[in-house]
């Protein structure tokens, strides 16, 4: 049974962008800014050990995405290629994503105690035709995450939202020592993935169309295939059919029907963590063993359903042109969270999905929170997964996470994700999502 707000653990809610009053989303934006203002010590200076700097939020998760030993945030074959961070595709998504939140959660919280939770980003209600859909209240809104396409008068840098005119931070390696050996930054100084050539300053959202009609160029051509970014080669059906976009005047935006968000849901077809992490990221899927059966995912009979995590990424960050390593920010999977608003809103969505399958999946059988969701343990649970990615071992283990719960991680080098996957389990968490109640 989940805990509701009032027993004694008192779960930290999190809520839909929209349901948040004005003062709670005036405390969003402020914690973010001075995240993205204040050093990690500075910031510990004034805020306390649970601050991090907004920065070092981003070279974390460059961190493990960059990791040799391969993308310790997603963990799994390849299908979007080495420039996108080995595709964040495989065993830990979820479990890193988790964390890296919860760390952010912790210390938006030290800094804006009056948000109360993280938020998250509902992206049905955004759909064309959806509830908000058109109105003050859309995520492209002013108020919000400005205009679904970047400005062309700047090269598509960002000139409306609530981050406006935000650049992209120059790395220093002299801050930066401790993960050196993993992530530098690009070859022109920006904190992007190591092969993006966007030297844009400004955060960057390429048009959606060069996206589609890559997609369309890819599926009717595949003699231009080698000649693509390596995301629009081979691309699955699920992809080539372009069910994820719906055309908004002389724009394409993402488009994710609810049934689709709810077929994630169902504990009696996803009966483990990895079930449920192919049926919200395909290419989770496209990198499972042979032996796993991923006809449920991939395919006409999946529909976009699979999508649900990359499809914002693919949509809102774009190309420059379709045979470009240029990306936008959000495309970018490496410093994705260079999207300030929409990655954390994003990913807090697809852990709000997590959560409600979990609680489902708990319900059918009150023993699997104690088998860790079936997480793998093992190569042979799991053949693809890469090294430090399985159960217990310890999150990003070059970038860890070492401040997350009450209790300490029984490794001094940080939580693994089977702990993590512990004490969010229904019932332990944190936090809880307002859905739930």
């Amino acid at each position: 049974m989940l805990l509701r707000p009032g027993s004694a653990s008192e779960p930290r809610v999190r809520k839909e962008l929209r349901s948040l009053t004005e003062d709670e989303y005036r405390a969003f934006a402020i914690g973010l800014s001075t995240m993205l203002t204040l050093s990690t010590d500075s910031g510990r200076r004034l805020f306390g050990p649970k601050f991090i700097s907004y920065q070092e939020c981003i070279v974390k998760h460059s961190v493990a995405s960059n990791d040799p030993r391969g993308d310790q945030a997603g963990g799994g074959g390849s299908w979007l290629g080495q420039q996108h961070a080995r595709g964040h595709n495989g065993v830990p998504f979820m479990t890193f994503h988790r964390a890296f939140l919860l760390e952010m959660e912790q210390s938006l919280l030290s800094v804006a105690p009056a948000l109360k939770a993280l938020p998250y980003w509902d992206i049905t209600l955004d759909n064309v035709g959806g509830k908000y859909y058109g109105t003050s209240k859309s995520i492209w809104s002013n108020k919000y995450a400005g205009s679904s396409d970047g400005d062309g008068r700047v090269g598509r840098g960002m000139t409306t939202g609530v981050f406006a005119w935000r650049q992209v931070s120059k790395f220093i390696p002299a801050q930066w020592r401790q993960y050196l050996h993993v992530y530098n930054g690009t070859a022109t100084g920006f904190m992007r993935g190591p092969t993006n050539k966007n030297v844009n300053p400004l955060v960057t959202r390429y048009p959606t169309k060069t996206f589609v009609d890559g997609v369309k160029l890819s599926s009717s051509d595949p003699s231009v295939e080698p000649t693509l970014n390596p995301a629009l080669q081979n691309l699955p059906d699920a992809v080539s059919g372009l069910g994820f976009v719906k055309k908004d005047g002389d724009k394409y935006v993402a488009n994710y029907p609810e049934w689709q968000f709810k077929r994630c849901l169902d504990a009696q077809k996803l009966r483990n963590w990895m079930e449920w992490s192919m049926c919200i990221d395909i290419t989770i899927a496209l990198a499972a063993p042979k032996s796993v059966n991923t006809s449920e995912y991939i395919g006409k009979q999946a529909g976009s359903t699979s999508l649900f995590h990359g499809m914002v990424h693919l949509t809102t960050g774009s190309l420059a042109l379709a045979t470009s390593s240029d990306v936008g920010d959000m495309f970018d999977v490496s410093t994705s969270p260079n999207e300030v608003l929409l990655f954390p809103l994003h990913h807090a969505n697809l852990d709000r999905s997590a959560m409600m399958w979990q609680a489902a999946a708990t319900k059918a059988d009150p023993t699997l929170p104690y088998k860790f969701f079936g997480y793998p343990a093992t190569k042979a649970e799991w053949s693809t997964a890469f090294a430090g990615t399985l159960r217990n071992d310890v999150v990003s283990s070059n970038a860890p996470f070492k401040n997350l719960f009450s209790m300490p991680p029984a490794n001094p080098k940080g939580y693994t994700h089977g702990e993590v996957l512990f004490h969010t389990r229904p019932g332990a968490s944190p936090y809880v999502y307002d859905s739930m109640l």
